[in-house]
């Protein structure tokens, strides 16, 4: 009876353990998240951004003179004063043998104009739809697939939605309220109402607000809103991000994040860009692992506007 007892206490422990493990990593994920914002708008300039330092360690004891310092689960932010104590710290603890990056700004296009269901051509041309008409009229139950969409957030009133949205109830950016990923920049829902628009029901969307309502962020918030997810007690299936890093503005952390992801089983997607550059020099199309779609106009040719990635 004894032994019973015994085993039944300890199996119980054995599963509770790890739900607490991740209950604590989680909350450490979101205290990361909310000293980042804070500390991105108060230090908001190009300048600032650029004398914040991403380390990919949180065991380096000195401070190097930072103004601030947020530490996570294996890396941390330092924010310096100028450029110059920012460098002199970088240095440092390179020294040492850490990755060390500056913090730098990532862009998404701002618009003002959500999907509509009359203009279709592109679901015509990938034959989404006649994939969607399909499995709809096989009879079977498909299992349910989160889609994380970091971007501007979304507007959950729209009727694409319906039935399709999972909450993240966060804001990773500088505008909008705390404990809300409503999009105040369009971008984000536009996304969104695509995936919406050209999958079946058991596709949900789960909206990370990652950047502002001018389509801004920082290399931090990015990593605040991966390591976060990473955190979650579920993964999503699969994250979208249509935006892009020029890949000068690196981070070993947000690219180590962004792989550890992959790594457990997350396909992540990227648009291509709009710039016309070879894709390879924007984070995260210049990920290998990193699913990178491009675009073409309705007559089935390459956009004007595409980037390109060299096979690898």
């Amino acid at each position: 009876m004894f032994s019973l007892g015994f085993c039944n206490f300890f199996g119980i422990c054995g599963i509770i353990a790890p739900d607490i493990n991740n209950i604590y990593k989680l909350k450490e994920a979101d205290s990361f998240a909310e000293q980042v914002n804070v500390l991105v708008k108060q230090y908001e300039s190009r300048q600032d951004t650029q004398n914040r330092l991403i380390v990919n360690s949180n065991k380096i004891k000195e401070s190097y003179g930072a103004v601030k310092v947020i530490k996570a689960h294996g890396f941390q932010v330092m924010q310096f004063k100028d450029y110059e104590s920012a460098e002199s710290a970088k240095s440092s603890i390179e020294k040492l043998g850490v990755a060390c990056d500056r913090d730098d700004f990532a862009y998404t296009q701002a618009i003002k104009k959500a999907p509509s269901t009359k203009d279709l051509w592109a679901s015509q041309i990938t034959q989404s739809d006649v994939t969607m008409n399909y499995l709809a009229t096989t009879g079977k139950t498909y299992n349910d697939v989160t889609v994380a969409v970091m971007d501007t957030g979304i507007n959950d009133a729209h009727k694409s939605f319906d039935g399709r949205l999972i909450e993240c109830n966060k804001n990773f950016s500088s505008s909008g309220s705390m404990n809300s990923s409503s999009d105040d920049s369009g971008h984000g829902t536009s996304v969104a109402g695509v995936i919406a628009l050209n999958t079946l029901d058991n596709v949900k969307i789960k909206p990370y607000k990652t950047f502002d309502k001018e389509g801004k962020c920082t290399n931090s918030q990015i990593v605040a809103t991966l390591n976060y997810i990473l955190n979650e007690k579920k993964l999503p299936d699969i994250i979208n991000m249509s935006f892009s890093v020029q890949s000068i503005s690196s981070s070993v952390t947000r690219d180590s994040l962004t792989r550890n992801l992959i790594s457990k089983g997350v396909t992540i997607i990227t648009s291509a860009g709009n710039n016309a550059v070879n894709a390879k020099f924007y984070y995260p199309a210049n990920i290998g692992e990193v699913i990178t779609v491009s675009s073409s106009n309705k007559k089935e040719r390459k956009g004007r506007f595409l980037k390109l990635r060299q096979v690898r």
